[in-house]
């Protein structure tokens, strides 16, 4: 009976979420910037009805699907008070996706004995200690959500052709993969990395897959069906719009006159050249500083599989040359398996190459290393022998070590540590330094001074990430939200500057006489903008300071009669 309830999938399913969301509470990951940006304002202005009411707030991720950041809003909307609640509901989502991980694992190494639940545990934790997945756990990238919908797509896919020897399978479990895949691709654009490789894959291995035309067809028309359900309604909102549905993706092609005419994506990270393509394991491990905000990654994963494969091919061809190839052909799910997660790899590398998108090949690696680490073990008790165990151990503290020597991202409650800095290059906001040690420690998840701001306020948003400051401005009053410069990426600021964009916001400023206010996002990464809207404010008499939350470093600048209205907690 025990034994029966320990092996249960929902006693097993309990178990991942409550330890991964002690473990969400214990570190409270966090990527501020994207939080700050468009996290936290997209599903807020989505409820509350602000479409082409604020003005690009966000940059060009206003223009994201609002439906995945949906959860950890409506959590904010329940127990912004209880911070450690939120946390730890936000863990399940890496429970979910670790649970699925093992479910996947157990197919292959499916049998009932301590030696494979021994391998089962080493895959398992080579594959959660990568640096993608373990750094991620309770965070609101969303990368854990899509990834769930991924990992259920394949471990459908690899359980089907486990357990069906006689090659005819089931169209509809192929309906169901490509369905997540869809939906997952709906939610956030950048899981389309999957459901072309996962196409790619099925393709590449249809001799194993009968009937072919069948499994492809569900499989293309389940993605189809997904990526609409859960993307549909946005894409006619962003067509009524702007005429483009995918805006500002694929502008090229539909060229909507508020976006340049090209396809746009996110570049930062690509290689640069074609040997770059080729060797970019190693110049990701040469680097060590692959990830944004410039966090040190010391995860080589990707190098060992790298030098894996390149052993492999050695192998096969020094065999073929002395024709002595005696190379056991992979079994089934072993092909299907590993075409997963090569094409995977190469369909990341072209499309984004950005380490948080990683989380499905990173966590399946740990299978790899099992597997290969059972084939090169040699049987005899011998120097080989002691050779192979001591890379093997090598090898393996590579893998345990990621999280000691990698970096981590930044948490809310650090936000008002930088203010130090930030002081010496906006000396006006020195004397706020006593309102911050009086507000004293935060005790909500996003939280706010109490900033009383005049009714239909414009706020006037320099430099990214600003948006997050609107949900908190207007629980008292009407405040809209007007991005007026910025860097951006990709030329984004550029385009926002200009054009179509300028001249709405032209319109906003300049047919009313609503009263205005200037709110700014402060990164280290941009000093010589910070002492630009320094002296902004200084030529438009405005007084500044520094905004005390626990979200963002922003500085909020008023006309100086109003002064003591808006700050009125701080001279009470």
């Amino acid at each position: 009976m025990l034994r029966r309830f320990c092996k249960s999938n929902l006693t097993q399913l309990i178990l991942f979420l409550v330890v991964f969301g002690a473990i969400s509470v214990h570190y409270k990951f966090e990527v501020l910037w994207d939080w700050a940006n468009y996290h936290f304002y997209n599903p807020w202005a989505f409820l509350n009805d602000r479409w082409g009411y604020d003005v690009v707030p966000a940059g060009i991720n206003s223009f994201f699907n609002p439906l995945i950041d949906l959860p950890l809003y409506l959590m904010f909307e329940a127990w912004n008070e209880h911070p450690g609640v939120i946390v730890f509901v936000q863990g399940f989502w890496a429970g979910a996706v670790a649970f699925v991980f093992y479910k996947i694992i157990r197919l292959f190494f499916s049998e009932n004995s301590w030696k494979d639940y021994g391998l089962s545990g080493l895959a398992f934790v080579f594959g959660i200690t990568s640096w993608p997945f373990f750094i991620q756990i309770g965070t609101s990238t969303n990368e854990m959500s899509v990834s769930l919908l991924v990992l259920i797509s394949w471990w459908l896919i690899l359980r089907e052709i486990k357990n069906n020897s006689t090659m005819m399978l089931h169209g509809r479990v192929f309906l169901i993969a490509g369905f997540l895949l869809g939906s997952a691709a709906g939610l956030k654009l950048t899981a389309i990395t999957y459901c072309i490789s996962s196409g790619a894959a099925l393709i590449l291995c249809y001799r194993l897959l009968r009937p072919f035309s069948k499994v492809l067809g569900l499989f293309v028309l389940g993605g189809l069906l997904g990526f609409l359900l859960t993307n549909g309604f946005w894409m006619w909102r962003l067509y009524e719009s702007f005429g483009n549905p995918f805006f500002p993706l694929f502008n090229n092609i539909f060229q909507s006159e508020y976006f340049d005419l090209r396809s746009f994506r996110d570049e930062t990270y690509l290689p640069k050249s074609i040997l770059a393509y080729i060797f970019q394991p190693f110049y990701a491990a040469s680097l060590n500083l692959k990830a944004e905000g410039g966090v040190m990654i010391a995860d080589y994963r990707n190098l060992l599989l790298y030098i894996l494969f390149v052993c492999y091919l050695i192998y096969c061809i020094t065999s073929l040359c002395r024709k002595k190839y005696k190379l056991k052909a992979p079994s089934r799910l072993m092909t299907v398996f590993l075409a997963l997660c090569v094409c995977s790899y190469i369909s990341w590398l072209l499309l984004f190459s950005i380490l948080r998108y990683y989380i499905p090949i990173s966590l399946v690696s740990g299978i790899v290393f099992v597997k290969v680490g059972m084939a090169i073990y040699p049987p005899k008790g011998n120097i080989r022998q002691s050779v192979i165990i001591s890379l093997m151990i090598v090898v393996s503290y590579i893998l345990l070590s990621t999280l000691h020597y990698s970096g981590g991202w930044d948490r809310r409650d650090m936000v008002n540590q930088t203010f130090s800095i930030f002081e010496k290059l906006w000396p006006e906001l020195q004397e706020d330094k006593k309102y911050i040690k009086k507000y004293g420690r935060f005790q909500k998840f996003a939280e706010m001074e109490d900033i009383s701001l005049p009714k239909d306020t414009i706020l006037q948003m320099y430099e990214l990430p600003v948006a997050g400051a609107l949900p908190l401005f207007n629980k008292h009053t009407n405040v809209q939200g007007i991005l007026m410069e910025t860097n951006g990426f990709n030329h984004e600021g550029k385009v926002f500057r200009h054009g179509k964009w300028q001249e709405i916001k032209q319109n906003y400023l300049t047919k009313n006489d609503r009263p205005r206010v200037t709110l700014v996002s402060l990164e280290l990464g941009k000093i010589s903008r910070i002492r630009k809207y320094r002296q902004y404010a200084k030529q438009d008499d405005l007084e500044c300071h520094w905004l005390i939350n626990n979200v963002m470093n922003w500085v909020l600048c008023v006309p100086k009669e109003d002064v003591k209205s808006v700050f009125r907690w701080r001279y009470q």
